[in-house]
């Protein structure tokens, strides 16, 4: 199979000039002479064989040049602005297939020959090609971050690090108190939900930043509704997280945090605690008066972390402050017991970080704005 190369420099415009008098071979002739049979039979190995060539193979008649600068050469293919291209139709012999628009990565851009690899490009083979090509530029195109996208990125790997020693530091522990009962009660509640939606009956509920939370249930899907607790707060933390990506989307989850943050004092006599929710509301207020909740998605980001690594801080209170009322994964293995508590939390974890690092790549992917289109966005829902 020939891997032969063709280049787009000023140097072949003979070649290229001479290229478009060469008519596109079609996959079978039409004529039933003994010639064209065996011609056809040859097409067909040819196929054969480039259909079992490896991806990376197949790729190496892909290479980067400029684009054409001469007539002849532009005849090659019609471009549509920086970077856009469009293969002529006579490089496409299956009817119907519309050609496919390629956007290669900054810097050298992308050329194919449709003579060069008769084999490939007589055949629907060679649309493949730039199609799963095209796609992976793209992929890769839509995930990489920007520039203002990556404070966000170093800034959820500082709040881990701070939010895990505010856990674990006994005097801090109290700052948090509010955000702990966030967690603790939306934990809980997503186990309430789950217990009635199985035919459970709810016996009682305790929310306590330092004791933990607890749901008694009678009845329903037991692995269900224990289940349902680390799920919902994984799930929750990722809409957080996707707040720190855009102004807009903070303002609408942060009637979630309020309210989330507001709850749990029905249950809670602490007067400590119930100042220090005040204070965390009046910020969240606060910040949608500095330049149109800009500061709001900061705020929601910390939540977020908060959510979706709910399974290290339960953990971390069994492993060091022995708390009344065990973790999830202890009852996991008390359900389970051929799995430990460790290789319960292990998986949970691999789960979170998994949730995490997929809504990351959404929040880069969909929300690659400048603070100034999101502060123009942002303004227009309830303006401040």
């Amino acid at each position: 199979m020939s891997n032969a190369v063709t280049t787009c420099s000023t140097t072949q415009t003979k070649k290229f000039a001479c290229q478009d008098k060469v008519p596109i071979t079609r996959d079978v002739d039409a004529s039933p002479s003994r010639g064209n049979r065996v011609r056809n039979f040859a097409r067909r190995r040819q196929l054969y064989l480039a259909s079992r060539t490896p991806r990376g193979e197949l790729f190496t008649s892909l290479r980067a040049d400029t684009a054409p600068s001469t007539p002849s050469q532009a005849s090659r293919y019609t471009y549509i602005g920086a970077g856009l291209r469009r293969l002529p139709s006579s490089a496409w012999p299956v009817r119907g297939a519309p050609p496919l628009l390629i956007r290669p990565p900054p810097g050298p851009r992308l050329a194919i020959s449709h003579l060069s690899f008769p084999h490939l490009t007589s055949s629907w083979l060679s649309s493949v090609a730039v199609y799963r090509l095209s796609a992976i530029v793209n992929i890769q195109e839509h995930v990489k971050p920007t520039h203002d996208q990556v404070p966000i990125l170093y800034v959820i790997v500082v709040y881990t690090v701070v939010l895990f020693g505010f856990w674990t530091i006994p005097g801090a522990r109290i700052l948090i108190n509010p955000l702990k009962l966030f967690a603790i009660g939306w934990h809980e509640l997503c186990h309430v939900i789950v217990a009635i939606m199985t035919g459970g009956t709810i016996v009682k509920l305790t929310i306590d930043p330092n004791l933990g939370g607890c749901t008694i249930v009678e009845g329903g899907h037991p692995p269900s509704i224990l289940a349902a607790g680390y799920f919902g707060s994984t799930v929750l933390g990722a809409l957080f997280i996707l707040s720190g990506f855009d102004t807009l989307v903070a303002k609408i989850l942060s009637f979630v945090a309020g309210l989330g943050l507001i709850m749990p004092l029905a249950l809670v006599r602490d007067k400590l605690t119930i100042l220090l929710t005040l204070v965390y509301e009046g910020l969240l207020i606060g910040f949608w008066f500095i330049d149109h909740a800009q500061a709001l998605r900061w705020y929601l980001l910390l939540l977020g972390v908060l959510h979706i690594f709910y399974v290290v801080w339960d953990i971390t209170d069994d492993k060091f402050f022995r708390k009344t009322n065990d973790s999830d994964c202890t009852q996991f293995s008390l359900m389970y017991p051929r799995v430990s508590a460790q290789a319960w939390a292990f998986m949970w974890i691999l789960f979170e970080i998994g949730m995490l690092i997929g809504f990351v790549l959404i929040g880069i992917a969909e929300f690659k704005r400048t603070p100034d289109q999101m502060y123009a966005e942002a303004a227009q829902f309830l303006p401040t």
